[in-house]
């Protein structure tokens, strides 16, 4: 299939599927369908290869992929909870402040939600936490 939406003339793209057949199945899966520009199907690759945590943590970033990700982890796992912080600081940084507070909280980070909950003026929530 990465052959067939290929422009290159096979010459060059032999030496990229004899690299891909060198690749553990999960990264060369990621690796097609990064190059596809399937990228939820890419982080879920990547998301098996436990070796892999740091490059999975840039490509979710890079794409925004943070609610997929959260889905790709187990609930309270130390990936998962990785993924929720980054999360809750990219809503803080996007200025979505309440949404923050709550993904702080899913990860018990209280001191940070009650610090978003007081900048967003949401006193309902800051008295609570």
């Amino acid at each position: 299939m990465v052959a067939e939406k290929s422009q290159k003339d096979p010459k060059e793209f032999l030496p990229f599927l004899n690299d891909l057949k060198r690749k553990e199945t999960n990264y060369r899966k990621y690796l097609i369908d990064v190059y596809l520009n399937r990228y939820d199907k890419a982080l879920e690759s990547i998301c098996k290869c436990e070796e892999r945590f740091e490059e999975c943590m840039t490509f979710i970033k890079a794409h925004c992929l943070y609610k997929h990700a959260m889905r790709c982890f187990s609930k309270g796992s130390k990936e998962w909870t990785t993924v929720v912080q980054m999360y809750a600081d990219y809503l803080f940084k996007d200025n979505k402040l309440y949404e923050a507070g709550l993904m702080y909280l899913r990860v018990c980070q209280y001191e940070s939600a009650l610090n978003v909950f007081k900048k967003d003026l949401n006193w309902k929530h800051a008295a609570v936490h």
